[in-house]
């Protein structure tokens, strides 16, 4: 007699989501100990975060901020261009 696979309940769910959760805890528990291991983090961590790390963190967003706000920008007028071609001279 064969049995039937368990079918997944609310309590369990199957095995699939089971892996893939792992999965994302195995990732996570990697991301969270290398993001430990930045040194302006880890001065965060030990609460001894100076004035010139927060500025640092400020400046490096800003200048992230600024690039990739260029680059959206310059993707929007490529469609743009791409997308209407009657604005194209002959």
């Amino acid at each position: 007699m064969q049995t039937q696979p368990r079918q997944p309940t609310a309590s369990t769910p199957p095995a699939s989501t089971q892996q893939v959760l792992r999965q994302l805890t195995m990732v996570w528990a990697d991301f969270e100990s290398r993001l430990l291991k930045v040194p302006i983090v880890d001065r965060a961590m030990q609460q001894q975060l100076r004035l010139a790390d927060y500025r640092t963190l400020l400046r490096d967003h800003y200048q992230i901020w600024t690039e990739v706000h260029m680059r959206m920008m310059m993707l929007e007028a490529e469609q743009s261009s791409s997308s209407n071609p009657a604005d194209e001279g002959p």
